[in-house]
């Protein structure tokens, strides 16, 4: 393997652990929002739960796998949710 397939595998694995970083900060921001009681902002909220969709999807990439693929299963999910209710 050559030097500058190394430098590749290990930048790659610091962007995964950015990504990583970002959804786990996002969902700490997500609680803490939420455990300010009264004060609960839907703007608020709706801007963490999309900075966290985006994040995920973004650590998707990096881990390879292609944004449709994910846009699919989320359509699927939130289906399976409806018919939950």
């Amino acid at each position: 393997m050559s030097s500058r397939n190394s430098v590749d595998v290990f930048g790659n694995m610091r962007r995964i652990d950015n990504r990583k970083a970002d959804v786990i900060l996002g969902v700490g921001k997500l609680y803490k929002i939420l455990s300010a009681g009264n004060d609960v902002n839907d703007e608020e909220i709706g801007d963490c739960l999309a900075g966290i969709i985006a994040s995920t999807i973004s650590l998707g990439d990096c881990l390879g796998v292609h944004y449709g693929d994910i846009e699919g299963k989320i359509i699927s999910k939130l289906r399976m949710q409806l018919l939950e209710k």
